[in-house]
């Protein structure tokens, strides 16, 4: 591959949860869409984990059996190549869970391949797309301003075929992303907004694509009024048919293939790299108001507004993902060492955890019931929870590595330092200005303490944090929180 895919976890979309805002909803533009001028041919399929390509007539990817979004009717017109070097695309639609109408019986899958379509005249060797998948996405958004509520999900990066060094290449591409680039997306907007709401902006997910080392477009796809919505449009949903949960054909090119996405709607988003030569610019487009009355784009009217995406996933009775990120708390066997002066119950001191939603930190914990007046430290660890493990007056649940926020041996800037103190309330105090609006509790910084390898935790990294303290003479430690960031 052309680019490193690791990098691209901690530039593409930001860590974890981003954000949105309403006022990034603009009044779309319009675009001229084109007619396909080539034949439209399958590439093979690219193994994301291997780097190597399967091109043998009939090669599948290792991908499905589940097709949990299918956008691929029509095919006759594309957007033009005006997708640029360093520019995310995003489209949208809709993962349905059990919580909805749509007969699914998941709210999270694990995703192991999609399939593309687009158009290049790029010269052999240089095209590489990153693809951004994220499982709560307002239509038409910024992924990159601060605002309402979008979440990442993850990213693959995948070499691309060009066209031959000659005029412009038609092709349809499978990513292939089983053994160990499977990406985990929630159903119907979550984490954001937990199981199904009825209301796109909240039920959405969104896919964005960044071309790297040269200019391509994509495949216009989707036809609402050809490939009936899945519930008869009780719910207000657009399309949704050819999932596993309700399979149908329509007047597609490739009759297999011919489907609508859930909830695909009729505009994109463009985000411009801040540098460089810029082809139409940031911002919203469509192609004047879907208006197709004889299907399949074959009428006069405007084509909608989607881009060419299949997304399959195992076949397995949910993945890891859930609605919030995984918590995991230990039982500490043993009570901390004396009794607080305050209201609060004697130990064992125990922890709380909220999540940071705008993703500038992974969230707050809390530790309260903790002896009056003693100091305390926070202690991560990049490891699972342990059955324990008896020191001194307590019982430490992290396996390591592990490592101290403090200035001296965790090596970061002493505004993330973890030590605090509990108060008469038995409620840790922090003693350097990071806890929360009130003082209190410990704000988990991106930042990694350098035992664990420095640089900054990643969506999906799980950590675990217990809290060492003092009791007189001897120590203790509170329970184990284990979270993922996500």
């Amino acid at each position: 591959m052309k680019t490193d895919s690791k990098s691209l976890l901690l530039t593409a979309a930001g860590m974890g949860l981003l954000a949105m805002s309403a006022g990034a909803q603009q009044s779309p533009q319009d675009l001229q869409a084109q007619r396909i001028t080539g034949p439209l041919k399958h590439a093979g399929v690219y193994h994301v984990t291997t780097g190597t390509w399967t091109r043998t007539a009939g090669a599948t990817a290792n991908a499905g059996p589940d097709i949990i979004y299918n956008n691929t009717a029509d095919g006759i017109y594309w957007t033009g190549e005006i997708h640029e070097n360093g520019a995310e695309w995003v489209d949208e639609g809709q993962l349905p869970g059990a919580s909805g109408p749509f007969g699914a019986n998941k709210e999270c899958y694990r995703v192991n391949g999609f399939d593309i379509a687009y158009g290049t005249s790029s010269l052999p060797g240089t095209l590489t797309m990153d693809m951004n998948l994220y499982d709560a996405y307002a239509a038409c958004t910024d992924p990159n301003e601060p605002g309402s509520c979008i979440n990442w999900a993850g990213a693959a990066t995948a070499d691309l075929p060009e066209n031959g060094g000659s005029g412009t290449g038609f092709w349809t591409v499978s990513i292939d992303l089983a053994g160990g680039a499977e990406i985990e997306m929630n159903a119907d907007g979550a984490p954001c907004a937990p199981l199904y709401d009825a209301d796109t902006s909240l039920d959405r997910f969104g896919w964005g694509a960044v071309a790297q080392g040269g200019n391509m477009g994509w495949i216009l796809a989707g036809d609402p009024n050809w490939t009936p919505a899945a519930t008869g449009g009780a719910n207000g949903e657009i399309g949704g048919t050819g999932t596993y949960y309700s399979a149908t054909a329509s007047c597609n090119l490739d009759p297999t293939l011919g489907h609508t996405g859930l909830n695909t709607g009729d505009l994109w988003r463009v985000v411009e790299p801040s540098t460089g030569a810029q082809i139409i610019g940031s911002g919203c487009y469509w192609y004047g108001g879907y208006n197709n009355v004889l299907g399949c784009g074959l009428g006069p009217n405007n084509v909608l507004a989607s881009n060419y995406v299949r997304l399959m996933a195992e076949d397995a009775a949910g993945a890891s993902c859930d609605t919030v990120p995984d918590i995991v708390f230990s039982n500490p066997a043993n009570p901390h060492c004396g009794t607080n002066t305050g209201a609060n119950p004697s130990g064992p001191a125990s922890m709380s955890y909220t999540r940071d939603a705008s993703g500038a930190t992974v969230g707050t914990i809390q530790v309260v019931d903790g002896p009056d007046g003693e100091f305390n430290m926070m202690v991560c660890s990049g490891g699972a929870l342990t059955s324990g493990v008896a020191i001194s007056n307590g019982i430490l649940y992290l396996a390591p590595p592990l490592g101290r926020y403090d200035q001296v041996s965790g090596g970061v800037d002493a505004a993330l330092n973890g030590i605090g103190r509990f108060g008469a309330d038995g409620v840790s105090a922090s003693l350097f200005g990071n806890g929360d609006a009130n003082g209190n509790g410990f704000v988990v910084p991106l930042a990694k303490q350098t035992i664990l390898g420095g640089g900054t935790w990643a969506p999906g990294d799980t950590i675990s944090f217990s809290m060492w303290y003092r009791c007189g003479s001897a120590s203790n430690f509170s329970n184990a929180i284990q979270i993922q960031f996500r």
